[in-house]
């Protein structure tokens, strides 16, 4: 009778072993508090769809993204191209899904733009003046690990040869600063802190834009340059976990983004979630060739 206790006991550890819960981080953004609530919503629907506990969290940066995937301390992430490409580097990752996100013409499309932006009374007018007047110069990217707010950046500098592959942007301009996020940068530019920043095109255009900065705001600002071709961000998962459960998982996001539409929508502006990963990341491989480097994560530890 004692043997049998015992067998059961160690069944039924087991199960609940294998009930560990689902770990899925979140980018942060503007209004942390509203965030949370819609990451709470959601999760309590996952969380019924899998039939299993759902944990989430909200991490201070891309480069905590990064290491709670690499750590395996995440299961599931929302994660920029550039930040998978890391993550990815250092641990067995497949792109689940990749967002679909409207573009400034109102097109659906898993590629989006990144900006550079200037005060609409900025004595910059292109950038030729740019390249003349760098050294007097104060620009901000959003992290070193952003795709829109550092990466495409960086490579239309190179192009237009204000910067040379490889080389610290500080070397260029008067000062560069790493503001954290898209609100943060375009904050800095508002205040007048920086001549110019780099943000995506979501961050300043449509409805989503109003999550990082303010109408008000909005109207004493231009487009410098626009860069095509970012691709969208991912829903990465990591490889190891059970065939079903991402295939479930996968279900439910593809699910949420035609029946629930409008809360994706609000937490990061997505439209919708497309199967298409196949080349996804190319036009990220051809910015690295541009800028002739290989990125690992000494590149976000900053």
């Amino acid at each position: 009778m004692k043997k049998l206790y015992l067998i059961i006991i160690s069944i039924l550890f087991s199960a609940v072993t294998l009930a560990a819960p689902i770990h899925i981080v979140f980018q942060k953004q503007k209004d942390p508090v509203k965030l949370e609530q819609q990451v709470s919503e959601l999760t309590k629907e996952l969380k019924t769809f899998l039939n299993t506990e759902v944990k989430t969290s909200i991490p201070v940066s891309y480069s905590a993204t990064v290491q709670s995937l690499i750590s395996k301390q995440a299961d599931i992430a929302f994660l920029d191209s550039f930040s998978y490409y890391l993550a990815a580097k250092e641990t067995k990752l497949e792109i689940l899904l990749v967002e679909a996100r409207l573009d400034s013409e109102n097109n659906l499309k898993t590629s989006y733009d990144s900006l550079f932006l200037i005060k609409k009374d900025s004595k910059i007018k292109n950038f030729s003046d740019l390249k003349k007047q760098s050294k007097k110069l104060k620009i901000a990217f959003t992290n070193p690990a952003s795709t829109s707010g550092y990466l495409f950046p960086y490579k239309e500098l190179v192009k237009a040869e204000i910067i040379k592959p490889k080389q610290d942007p500080s070397k260029v301009f008067k000062k560069v600063y790493f503001a954290g996020s898209y609100a943060q940068a375009l904050d800095m530019l508002v205040k007048n802190q920086v001549d110019i920043c780099a943000v995506s095109h979501y961050a300043f255009e449509g409805e989503s834009s109003l999550k990082y900065i303010s109408k008000k705001d909005k109207e004493d600002i231009k487009i410098l340059k626009r860069n095509l071709g970012v691709p969208t961000h991912i829903l990465a998962v990591r490889a190891e976990l059970d065939p079903k459960l991402k295939q479930k998982i996968k279900e439910f996001f593809l699910n949420e983004s035609t029946s629930n539409q409008s809360l994706l929508k609000d937490i990061y502006g997505t439209a919708k979630f497309s199967e298409e990963t196949k080349n996804h990341l190319e036009p990220l491989s051809k910015a690295f060739k541009v800028l002739n480097i290989k990125h690992n994560l000494t590149s976000i530890k900053k």
